[in-house]
């Protein structure tokens, strides 16, 4: 019987309902529920369809995989068609479930550091009342924010800091006119914008052209005393060159919800600097998020079942 492999891990679970609705969907199918860890080889040549996060360096092993569905936006190491078992399988990503989510952690982040209060947070601990110079502070209104990766995300980042009054600037492979931005520029023209850019947000897949992107030499070009965000992927960051741009006031600030690595380890100097906000990889995370996630493969399934293309493929040649 052709199965299709529904995994888990402690990030990625569908509920139950929808899981529900896949067996209805898919009745010629055994519908599998497996634990990420507990994939066995014997599951992996039997599936037809997976989606989840199967180890990538197995799938070679899936003789019998048609179509393999990635529950992230950014599919990293599954863009590489080596990896495959045949140059037939289809590799799709989850999109346009994250925006909302990912795009309030930009704007809490920036309010955040705005405000000092990654600051203010450490002397409640200490239970100290102590107020900041009143140049210890800066306002988001009027300012120039610069969205490098100016696609559906970046589209609903820039719409929320629409609200703002700020002048909003995209990056993107080819210039063109996106909605909320007022203007967007091409890849090649990143240095050059930089130093106009009051917060600068990273939104970008992890690919062979963005990884290291923001080195030393990237960062130096950005405005002094601009605030990065990424939200994209930690490794775009060269993160020693990060922390000495923070140290020695270059940049002041950032909000990191990607590192590199991740962890980020105990070491790293980042912790310690009170003009940076780091949260766990979790911007996409909502308790709507599963739902959103569920709902795009059930349509994708259908789209499958019944033969005809499925949207969000990956595309090899940009690595997402």
């Amino acid at each position: 019987m052709k199965k299709i492999i529904i995994l888990y891990n402690q990030v990625y679970r569908m509920p139950d309902e929808y899981v529900n609705q896949v067996r209805n969907m898919a009745s010629g199918y055994e519908v599998m529920v497996v634990r990420q860890d507990e994939l066995t080889d014997e599951m992996l040549e039997e599936a037809e369809v997976i989606t989840g996060h199967p180890d990538a360096e197995r799938l070679a092993r899936a003789r019998q995989l048609r179509w393999l569905h990635i529950q992230s936006a950014g599919v990293d190491k599954y863009a590489d068609p080596a990896l495959l078992p045949s140059e037939d399988v289809v590799v799709t990503r989850t999109a346009g479930v994250f925006g909302t989510t990912i795009a309030e952690h930009v704007v809490g982040m920036m309010i955040a550091l705005c405000r000092a209060f990654p600051i203010y947070e450490a002397n409640q601990r200490d239970r100290q009342w102590k107020r900041l110079p009143e140049d210890s502070y800066r306002e988001i209104s009027g300012a120039t924010v610069l969205v490098v990766g100016a696609g559906d995300l970046g589209g609903e980042i820039a719409k929320r800091l629409s609200g703002f009054d700020c002048r909003i600037l995209g990056i993107r492979r080819s210039a063109r006119p996106s909605q909320y931005f007022d203007d967007v520029y091409g890849m090649a023209e990143l240095p050059a914008v930089l130093g106009k850019a009051d917060f600068t947000v990273i939104a970008l897949p992890s690919t062979e052209e963005t990884r290291g992107m923001f080195d030393a030499g990237l960062l130096a070009a950005m405005k002094r005393d601009s605030i990065l965000i990424n939200i994209g992927r930690g490794d775009i960051v060269d993160t020693a060159a990060l922390a000495a741009a923070l140290q020695s006031g270059q940049l002041g600030g950032a909000g990191l919800d990607v590192t590199d690595p991740e962890p980020l380890p105990e070491v790293s100097p980042l912790w310690s600097l009170d003009n940076v906000m780091i949260t766990p990889h979790v911007s996409g995370f909502s308790p709507k998020v599963p739902a959103r996630r569920a709902k795009l493969f059930l349509d994708l399934l259908s789209r499958y079942l019944a033969g005809e293309e499925l949207y969000y493929r990956v595309d090899y040649t940009k690595g997402y």
